[in-house]
Parts: structure tokens; C-alpha cells; sequence
């Protein structure tokens, strides 16, 4: 699992770069939608740092916030998209080819 251990030495892990690898602004010309899951409810939450009302762990659901946020200015980051996003409409989003693509089969 990507990621490093909570400060607090309770031995969960927290989502985090792998350096040298997912480094934020690094020669990588792969780009991706964020997938925010529950971290925040929609454009709000990214814009002025609201996590969820009902949370186990407030702490925890504040640093996932955060990680979010900071993703976000990530220049490979395509946009954000959370699970009850009222203004994300149904469909399907393209990735643009990248140079470390595979290449589509030929028939």
C-alpha cells in the first residue's frame, strides 16, 4: 500500500506520494481524475476545506481533506470528483493519450 504512518503511532496508514514516483510536478506525463470518495461532498468542501458532518475520526477526515486539496494543484490532475457531488453529471471521462501509454491492440 502507498502511503506512510500516521504520526500518531497508531499504526494506520495514511494515503501520501511515493516519491520519486508520484512526486507532485514530476516529469510524468500520466494524468488522472481524483476519485475523493467520501474526503469531501462536493465542490465546496474542496473550495473551503469542508469535511463531512458524521466522521469516525475527525482528525483523519480533515488530513484526507487536505491530501485532497493539495492533489488538486497537482498539474496531472484532471479534476476532482466525489462520490455525492450533485453537479458531477453521469458519464464517461477520457483520459488523453500519454507517452507511457501501451499501445491499443491491433486487430
Amino acid at each position: 500500500m502507498r502511503g506512510h504512518q500516521a504520526p500518531d503511532g497508531a499504526g494506520t496508514a495514511c494515503a501520501g506520494w511515493v516519491k520519486g514516483v508520484d512526486t507532485p510536478g514530476s516529469e510524468d506525463p500520466r494524468s488522472f481524475y481524483l476519485l475523493t470518495s467520501d474526503a469531501g461532498y462536493g465542490r465546496p468542501s474542496f473550495d473551503e476545506g469542508l469535511r463531512p458532518g458524521v466522521v469516525v475520526n475527525a482528525s483523519q477526515a480533515e488530513t484526507s481533506l487536505a491530501w485532497v486539496r493539495a492533489v488538486e494543484h497537482d498539474p496531472r490532475c484532471l479534476g476532482l470528483i466525489a462520490n455525492h457531488d450533485p453537479e458531477i453529471a453521469p458519464g464517461a471521462l477520457s483520459l488523453p493519450p500519454s507517452s507511457s501509454s501501451p499501445a491499443a491492440p491491433v486487430d
